[in-house]
């Protein structure tokens, strides 16, 4: 890492009464050779002289190395304008300055620092994590009781602090990256009433109810559409068939297989009967409904 060494130093002008204009970069030579820039013109007022004693006219300005390394960081020394020199011009005595501080920052060696890259490298790659991490709770958070739509999310501004400041010397640093994300949810009771409403609907058997707990569905991709936002859903539900298994058993006692197959076949609803006696050689109904058995299986 290379540093050029910086200060100030205060112009003098003894050489007239009127100011003195030098441009930004005018070149300031020490005792010991070292060259300095000024940074900014500057414009040193005239001498005055007050009871035959010239007091020069004075203007602090920043300077600058003309290279970088630690042997610019001199004490408090006197600079002459070498330019004037090269020209032998008679303001060379009369127009100088001197320093009342050292020169400091100098520096050219080898160090470890914070790069701007380094910073942001940091920063994106936290930051993708911490949007992963969000993305997985939102998932996780689509429990028993809500349904979260991470289509539907607003992210906030990312946050980050580091131990070490981009340009900043160290050999490491640690950073954190903090983004909060708020998710739409949807109450998976609420979509459970409306699904039921229009799953009923769509029944035409009057002596068919649902089978508690047998819906089922899966919430498909949020629809953003005329600043709505919609999503499509796909479900199912089981129904049964509410028989009266007392009527049945005293209208069916005594009937044979194919009458059985005759009556059955008459009820709304049923798919198919499969009809059993026993022992082998029983072929009717018993007349007693103590002793027939009904089982069925429901499907809608």
């Amino acid at each position: 890492m290379t540093e050029r060494a910086r200060g100030k130093i205060v112009i003098h002008n003894e050489c007239s009464t009127g100011p003195q204009t030098l441009v930004a970069g005018t070149r300031f030579r020490s005792q010991d050779g070292k060259i300095f820039k000024i940074e900014e013109a500057a414009n040193v007022a005239g001498f005055t002289k007050p009871e035959d004693e010239i007091v020069p006219g004075k203007e602090i300005v920043p300077v600058i190395a003309e290279e970088a390394g630690e042997a610019y960081n001199i004490a408090a020394a006197s600079f002459t304008i070498p330019r004037l020199q090269e020209m032998g011009s008679w303001k060379y005595s009369c127009l100088y300055a001197r320093s009342e501080d050292a020169m400091a920052g100098g520096m050219d060696k080898e160090v470890a620092y914070v790069s701007q890259a380094d910073y942001d490298n940091a920063k994106s790659t936290l930051l993708a994590q911490a949007r992963k991490e969000n993305d997985k709770k939102a998932d996780l958070q689509s429990s028993d009781t809500e349904i979260f739509l991470s289509d539907a999310s607003d992210e906030g501004t990312a946050e980050e602090k580091s131990s070490v400041a981009a340009g900043a010397l160290g050999e490491s640093f640690s950073m954190t990256v903090s983004v909060k994300k708020s998710v739409l949810s949807v109450a998976k009771k609420d979509i459970e009433e409306i699904l039921e409403e229009k799953i009923a609907a769509l029944n035409t058997y009057e002596n068919a109810r649902p089978v508690q707990g047998s819906l089922a569905y899966e919430a498909g991709d949020l629809i953003k559409k005329d600043g709505k936002l919609s999503i499509d859903v796909s479900a199912s539900e089981s129904f049964a068939f509410a028989l009266d298994r007392e009527k049945i058993k005293k209208e069916i006692a005594g009937r044979d297989k194919e009458e059985l197959n005759e009556y059955f076949g008459k009820m709304s609803g049923i798919k198919s009967v499969s009809v059993n006696f026993w022992p082998f050689w029983v072929t009717s109904v018993p007349q007693s409904a103590d002793k027939i058995t009904l089982s069925e299986t429901s499907e809608l």
